[in-house]
């Protein structure tokens, strides 16, 4: 598989002398599975993949590149130096006598050095892939792929989309979690806020008292306050002198209705038979007796004493409220 790595060493390849031109073998696919393994890219997506380097200058087709380079090799294509990493790799053919299958260029003095890149090798990525395998499968099924194009059985595919499903719930909840703390926060922050505004009011508030600056607002809140208990007060008094004086009104009328009836009465049993007896008046509606007369102007007086005293208190209150 080539990678950023290869590019950085075939870099290193033709910067190593000036006017250098790079030529880039490509092992075929035969050679690399007998010798190394399966490959994750064949030889043809191998070749335009070093191809479309910008510092490789010649690429060797596959079937012309021998797994250990010999000197027919480097005399067919005037190859002076043959670059790679200090690290030995393993002769799996057995060609070079099983050792380093570079051993016998650096014998000859045509090998050159190059610099491996850290932290990124063929290896490495595969192991990447295989660590997390599973979340390049589920990623897969959810593009579309099937089970079978993935080599993955129904069973594993089940356990995989219950991980999937248990792992989504789980970043649901911290997510929430998350959610409800900030706006926890917030309110808590909100809450402090206030409390520290209404702080700094009663601050101020005191401070105006102190100084004396509040004296004459007080004042006139307080004035304020005792005229409209003072009108409300009258306002109650003169309802109760109406409702008092209806009262008393219909209780005089009804007691001369009575009156005047028993007075009937009586003249009637007194008088001798056969004479008319003397008609007693029964308007008493519209002229109460002396009486019901009395009786009303008592208590109207009452209620009209009670109203100037609610009046003289009412003339007092600014000296009440001046403080």
């Amino acid at each position: 598989m080539f990678h950023f790595g290869h590019a950085k060493a075939l870099e290193q390849a033709k910067k190593s002398f000036p006017n250098t031109t790079l030529i880039v073998g490509v092992c075929s696919d035969r050679d690399t599975r007998a010798y190394k393994g399966k490959s994750v890219m064949n030889e043809a997506e191998r070749l335009e993949s070093v191809r479309h380097c910008r510092w490789v200058d010649e690429v060797v087709e596959p079937s012309e590149v021998p797994w250990v380079i010999n000197n027919d090799f480097l005399d067919k294509y005037n190859i002076d130096y043959v670059a790679h990493d200090a690290l030995p790799y393993a002769d799996a053919s057995g060609q070079a006598g099983g050792g380093d299958v570079y051993e016998p260029l650096r014998k000859m003095g045509r090998f050159y050095e190059t610099q491996r890149t850290e932290g990124v090798s063929t290896s490495d990525l595969i192991l990447r892939i295989v660590r997390d395998y599973n979340d390049y499968v589920m990623r897969n099924l959810k593009r579309g792929y099937s089970r079978s194009d993935l080599n993955v059985s129904w069973s594993r595919e089940k356990r995989l989309q219950a991980s999937e499903n248990v792992r989504q719930l789980s970043r649901h909840v911290r997510e929430q979690q998350r959610l409800v703390g900030t706006r926890l926060e917030a309110m808590r922050n909100g809450i402090l806020a206030n409390m520290n505004k209404m702080a700094r009011g009663g601050e101020e508030l005191a401070g105006k008292m102190m100084r004396g600056d509040m004296q004459q607002e007080v004042a006139q809140r307080a004035n304020t306050a005792m005229n409209g208990f003072v009108k409300q007060f009258e306002r109650n008094y003169q309802a109760l002198e109406s409702f008092v004086s209806q009262t008393i009104s219909r209780m005089a009328r009804r007691r001369a209705r009575e009156a005047d009836l028993d007075a009937g009465a009586a003249a009637a049993d007194e008088a001798p038979e056969g004479e008319t007896p003397p008609r007693v008046s029964t308007s008493s509606d519209d002229v109460p007796s002396s009486d019901a007369k009395a009786e009303e102007n008592v208590v109207v007086g009452a209620v009209a004493a009670g109203r100037r005293a609610a009046r003289g208190r009412a003339a007092s209150a600014p000296e009440v409220a001046a403080f």
